[in-house]
């Protein structure tokens, strides 16, 4: 592959710098390029690309290679071909600067896309609905269960829609006006009990919603998050009608969800087995550090942390008072509406 060597040594004067300084920048050895100087041997395409690279020049300029430059893609520097016939070294490092600082923008955009890719795909993993609306309630985009609430395709566009595109008229009513409300006053609505708009009050959820500020501070928008427990609350029901039976037993019970250790259900029983609330009881960390007595907390942490409980453990807590007794704990799996849950008793070992 031929080089043209006074193409090459026109740019280098025009830059300011020797041919022995380019081989350096292009990481080719002195000697290299004199053996191609010399018509010795010839060079590779990638090292006419490093010298062109360097030059701020098209490598037709300086050989016979084509440039596979789509002109779309081509960088900056290699749309600068005939400049350089009349630029001078002024010229040059101007157009250097102006070079790196478009393929530093060229790479942040490429980089910003893929943020934007992994950033939609996050979204359209998560199992919750999610949305995000502009400061005059329109939607900017939503997540696949957001979608497929609705009804649509994952690849229905949601940006400049309004509630009325996807809800009947009451539930749009009802979300635009709780949005608003969000919006205008900038308090947060957390975990808020609502039938999930667009299911005709079929399914329950729990309604997060918070404002979006800009860079500046001012309010942009709102993100809204539904999390569906229609199978809770369906399973609550059919545990309500035995409850009574539930709190007449002398052993505390509760029901918990499989994935994340949540309590659905918990009998009063549960503060007389162990003498505390029932919420410090079901709150993990307290149980961990506060009620599990400090012998036994390791097993009960690694059980916690791998998810893996055995069916019948016993370990000790220690009571407000000081009392230290031994609990014996059964756990079982159970599937309701094809979802796990775990089914916990604890009773007082005499």
């Amino acid at each position: 592959m031929k080089i043209y060597h006074d193409k090459i040594q026109e740019v280098c004067s025009k830059m300011g710098i020797t041919e022995t300084e380019l081989c350096k920048r292009a990481g080719i050895s002195r000697v290299t390029y004199w053996t191609w100087k010399k018509q010795k041997k010839n060079p590779t395409p990638s090292s006419i690309k490093a010298l062109a690279a360097e030059l701020h020049v098209p490598v037709n300029y300086i050989s016979e290679l084509k440039s596979t430059y789509k002109e779309s893609e081509a960088p900056f520097s290699e749309l600068t071909d005939t400049w350089l016939s009349f630029a001078n070294k002024a010229d040059i490092d101007i157009l250097k600067r102006q070079s790196e600082h478009i393929e530093k923008i060229k790479k942040e955009y490429i980089e910003f896309r893929q943020a934007i890719i992994l950033i939609n795909a996050l979204m359209n993993s998560m199992q919750f609905i999610l949305y995000i609306k502009d400061k005059n309630l329109k939607y900017l985009t939503a997540n696949k269960a957001f979608l497929d609430n609705a009804g649509l395709l994952e690849s229905f566009n949601v940006k400049g829609k309004e509630d009325s595109d996807f809800f009947s008229v009451n539930d749009a009513k009802e979300n635009y006006i709780e949005d608003e409300q969000v919006l205008l006053t900038g308090s947060s609505i957390i975990n808020k009990e609502i039938f999930i708009p667009g299911t005709r009050r079929k399914k329950w959820g729990l309604s997060t919603k918070q404002i979006i500020f800009d860079t500046y501070g001012k309010a942009a928008g709102i993100i809204g998050i539904i999390v569906d427990i229609t199978e809770q609350k369906l399973l609550l029901k059919e545990i309500s009608n035995y409850e009574f039976i539930f709190d007449s037993i002398p052993m505390a019970v509760e029901v918990v969800s499989y994935d994340d250790f949540k309590v659905i259900y918990a009998n009063n029983q549960l503060e007389q087995v162990f003498g505390y609330s029932k919420e410090q009881v079901e709150n993990m960390d307290f149980w961990l550090n506060n009620i599990v007595h400090p012998d036994d907390r390791e097993e009960q942490l690694n059980h916690v942390k791998l998810g893996d409980f055995p069916e019948n453990r016993q370990y000790r807590i220690i009571r407000p008072d000081g009392e230290i007794v031994t609990i014996k704990n059964s756990h079982i799996i159970k599937i309701y509406n094809d979802k796990k849950y775990r089914v916990v008793t604890n009773i007082v070992v005499q």
